[in-house]
């Protein structure tokens, strides 16, 4: 899935911005969506008109085994998954070049980092949180469905750690496991551990090691400790979504919640216990969130 570090934004960039390399034939370069460590992402428009997302490996990439598999590992399990919150692969294919690519629907959205603007520390309104925790549920969900696959294949993301030498994540996003490669499996419960960091950053705005300096992520990470119990001051409310969110943040992945759909389970629950202080919450004006209707409006329960 795509993570933190890939930003995608609905403005579209110039097409002139497209770093200079041909796309494959019949798609027509629109806007330069993201960048990440292994492949960016292009906007682009088939011959019909259809905006699709193409994902491609940076240049040179493909000519290294072990990136190379995981590019087409990607491709092989999101073209395999279905599930309404995970998108489906439209095309694949390997040009002349080398240049290694899939297309997916071009969904527009705000970018994670706008839907969590850093609140310096101070926790957000209850309305706010409470329609951001349906990007939990939802992504906790899709991600509970992948797992659910992957456990009937021959292959498991967890057969064996990484590579001693082998980092890889958002720094500031990372579980211990992904801190220090080598010293456990990457299994179900990082993407767990990455769901908890979301509940983090509801609250306070950031993810638990979301700091500027990257080394220092990855070090806060590969130390992490049990978040305890929440800070003094909190609302009822914040005390409860911590209190939910603490198990996804421990560091030892046995002792996170068994899956991501037992996350969603708890999350789902909680939103529904607050629905109603949602809607007795004073209505002062707030900064929106969800600028383009995606997330749902709290329940209402009648005159």
């Amino acid at each position: 899935m795509a993570g933190p570090q890939d930003t995608l934004v609905p403005e579209e960039e110039p097409a002139s911005g497209i770093p200079p390399r041909p796309l494959p034939a019949g798609l027509i370069a629109v806007a330069h969506l993201g960048r990440g460590g292994m492949a960016e992402i292009i906007g682009v428009r088939d011959r019909s008109g259809r905006p699709l997302a193409l994902k491609r490996l940076h240049r040179g990439l493909e000519h290294h085994p072990r990136v190379l598999a995981a590019f087409q590992n990607e491709v092989a399990v999101l073209s395999t998954l279905a599930h309404p919150n995970i998108p489906h692969v439209e095309a694949r294919g390997v040009e002349r070049d080398g240049q290694v690519w899939f297309t997916m629907p071009w969904l527009r959205a705000w970018p994670l980092s706008r839907q969590l603007p850093a609140h310096g520390g101070e926790p957000r309104s209850l309305m706010e949180a409470w329609k951001l925790t349906a990007i939990v549920a939802s992504a906790a969900r899709a991600l509970g469905s992948a797992h659910a696959w992957s456990a009937t294949k021959s292959w498991s993301p967890g057969t064996r750690p990484p590579p001693r030498d082998q980092l890889s994540g958002a720094p500031g996003w990372m579980a211990p496991e992904q801190a220090l490669p080598g010293s456990k499996p990457i299994t179900p419960a990082t993407d767990v551990w990455a769901l908890g960091c979301l509940l983090h950053a509801i609250l306070l705005g950031r993810p638990p090691h979301g700091f500027a300096d990257p080394l220092r992520c990855v070090s806060e990470a590969a130390e992490a400790r049990p978040v305890g119990d929440p800070p003094s001051g909190m609302l009822r409310w914040q005390r409860g979504l911590w209190r939910l969110m603490a198990p996804a943040l421990h560091p030892d992945p046995k002792l996170r919640y068994p899956t991501a759909a037992a996350l969603a389970d708890v999350v789902e629950r909680w939103r529904l216990r607050t629905a109603r202080s949602v809607e007795a919450e004073d209505a002062d004006p707030i900064v929106p969130t969800d600028p383009f209707g995606f997330l749902p409006n709290p329940p209402r329960r009648g005159p």
